[in-house]
């Protein structure tokens, strides 16, 4: 009995026992969002300890081979954790673009009772940014390169291309899209030679790649019409397009002209087209400008003359002063006269009659206010046409007191409705009036008119 109990307490004593760890803890992973080829991404392995102490802990950081490299980066923590360890591992970033995995695996770590505590792998993701600044393609007006006669390749980075006829061109390109690109859009051409830069930049920002396109573009150079159209009348010479200078006659009656010019080419501008533009008499010159769509310009000048059938006829028929007589007979080819009034005079009427019907006067000069001593008054007399003569009168008007009776050369003396019957012999005459305030007299000279 005794031998029994002995074997049992025996076989107690070694049987094995799965003793639970005394410590729990949690491994996170974070590592930058980007990193460019061929260098280190850094990485902060952090141990949370959330029960308990882990007196050691150890592990490894590898990447995924393809863009991160596998190589196993092993580190060991000996020191007692109950609460966080962080740890800075690098790992190297392959030469290839793209979102690669790195993972912290091979994790052992031990409480303080020698007990294992399980601890997951974890993992994260890094993009290895693009150093590539290569386009595939370049696109003219949505045509291949190609098509303008070069060959396109990547690397090759100058062209040169010759168009004609375009004003403009739009130019797009084939890419990867981790590629940013400025340069292209829309280009306005001017004739001969067009530099366009298109520049390239690499998604790691450590390559950029310059393509330069040299466009030639052939202009037209032509200046010449097709055709100029007028209104009325006819050119002359009948229209070439070589001619530049065309005269046209019009009769009086036309007024106004239109004068149109029709281009060669819808690249040429054209200036100096009018409409219903009113004509003078006489020459009327118009310019009409051709730019040609390289800059080259000519002008084509048109001469319109309008029958002037207008009188140039600006003498007076006839010229009577009523308060007084001119110091000599009117004659139309004279052209300066005087007269003499009495102080009482302070007013003239003027009366006058032109040869021709459309000739214009005016009297220039203060007619309605007479000064003592001299006065100038002009009549000037506009033909039809424009023409212009002047007829000059020198008035002296009287001091008060002066009279004309002392004046030994009178030849006639009268006053207006009544007899005085004057002799030069006699110097008082007497005179009966009826209600007049003022009598009209009139003296004659005998070699000057008052």
């Amino acid at each position: 009995m005794k031998k029994i109990l002995y074997l049992l307490i025996g076989l107690f004593l070694f049987i094995p026992f799965n003793i639970n760890a005394l410590a729990e803890a949690q491994a996170t992973l974070t590592c930058e969002g980007k990193v460019k080829q061929n260098s280190n991404v850094d990485c902060t392995v952090k141990l949370t300890v959330t029960t308990g102490t882990i007196k050691s802990f150890e592990a490894s950081l590898t990447g995924d081979g393809t863009y991160f490299s596998s190589t196993s980066n092993a580190f060991q923590e000996n020191s007692s954790i109950s609460d966080v360890f962080e740890k800075k591992v690098q790992v190297l970033a392959l030469e290839k673009a793209g979102t690669g995995k790195i993972t912290l695996k091979d994790i052992k770590a031990m409480d303080d009772e020698n007990n294992e505590v399980t601890i997951s792998e974890v993992s994260t993701t890094v993009k290895v940014l693009d150093n590539n600044s290569f386009l595939t393609n370049i696109k003219l007006d949505d045509k291949n390169i190609d098509t303008y006669g070069v060959t396109f390749a990547p690397n090759t980075t100058n062209y040169t291309i010759n168009i004609t006829k375009k004003s403009s061109i739009n130019i797009s390109v084939e890419k990867s899209s981790t590629v940013s690109v400025t340069g292209i859009g829309t280009k306005n051409l001017t004739c001969g030679v067009n530099n366009i830069d298109i520049t390239t930049t690499s998604e790691d920002k450590t390559k950029t790649t310059t393509y330069k396109l040299v466009i030639n573009r052939t202009c037209d150079s032509d200046t010449t019409l097709k055709n100029i159209a007028i209104s009325s009348g006819k050119l002359n010479p009948s229209y070439v397009a070589s001619t530049r200078s065309y005269n046209v006659d019009v009769t009086k009656d036309i007024d106004k002209i239109t004068i149109n010019a029709v281009k060669n080419n819808e690249t040429q501008k054209v200036t100096g087209v009018v409409k219903d533009y009113a004509l003078k008499f006489g020459e009327n010159k118009f310019t009409i400008t051709v730019v040609a769509e390289n800059g080259n310009s000519k002008d084509y000048v048109i001469t319109v003359n309008r029958q002037d059938t207008r009188s140039t006829n600006n003498n007076l028929k006839s010229l009577e002063i009523e308060e007084g007589k001119l110091n000599k007979e009117f004659k139309s080819d004279v052209l300066e006269y005087q007269m003499k009034v009495l102080y009482d005079v302070t007013k003239l009427n003027i009366k006058y009659e032109t040869e021709e019907e459309h000739a214009k006067v005016e009297v220039l000069g203060d007619v309605n206010k007479l000064k003592e001593n001299e006065n100038i008054i002009t009549l000037k007399v506009t033909s039809e046409k424009g023409d212009v003569k002047e007829y000059k009168l020198v008035v002296t008007r009287l001091k008060e007191g002066e009279t004309l009776g002392n004046n030994p050369d009178i030849s006639e003396l009268n006053i207006k409705g009544y007899d005085i019957n004057f002799s030069k012999d006699k110097q008082v005459y007497s005179l009966k009036i009826e209600k007049e305030k003022t009598l009209n007299i009139e003296v004659i000279l005998d070699n000057f008119f008052i």
